[in-house]
């Protein structure tokens, strides 16, 4: 066999050793790396299923909270609706008043017109007479 061929031959035999030995290096690499998201995963749900039990009462407090928040709303819209037909009797209520009010002014105005009217006349003479008998 010719010493090239030989030469050529040892070099590829050494080229093939080095990326087998690259590679399993790789592989190693490789199995570390794998083992380590394999840890990570494995704590990852660890603090995940802690995360639930510690998570449980506070939901269950939560739902409690917001059940009675929503009976409470609903106890304050009843309110709410009570006061509401309270205002509306009392807008009648004053809706009535003032009609009294102006049916007894209608009634009354005229005899008080003419009372002051009387009233004022009689004030009228009266002065106009104690000036007449001072002036005499």
């Amino acid at each position: 066999m010719d010493p090239i061929f030989l030469v050529l031959g040892s070099v590829t035999l050494i080229a093939v050793a080095v990326l087998c030995i690259v590679g399993v290096v790789f592989l190693l690499d490789a199995k570390r790396q794998l083992a380590r998201v394999v840890t990570v995963t494995e704590s990852a749900g660890r603090d995940i299923s802690e995360l639930r039990k510690a998570l449980d009462p506070v939901l269950t407090e939560a739902r409690t909270t917001l059940v009675r928040t929503t009976e409470t709303l609903e106890r304050i819209d009843v309110q709410l609706d009570k006061v509401g037909k309270g205002a509306d009797v009392f807008k009648d209520i004053a809706e009535d008043v003032r009609a009294i009010e102006q049916r007894v002014v209608a009634k009354v105005a005229g005899p008080i017109d003419d009372i002051t009217g009387l009233f004022a006349g009689t004030v009228k003479g009266i002065t106009t007479f104690i000036r007449k008998l001072g002036a005499s």
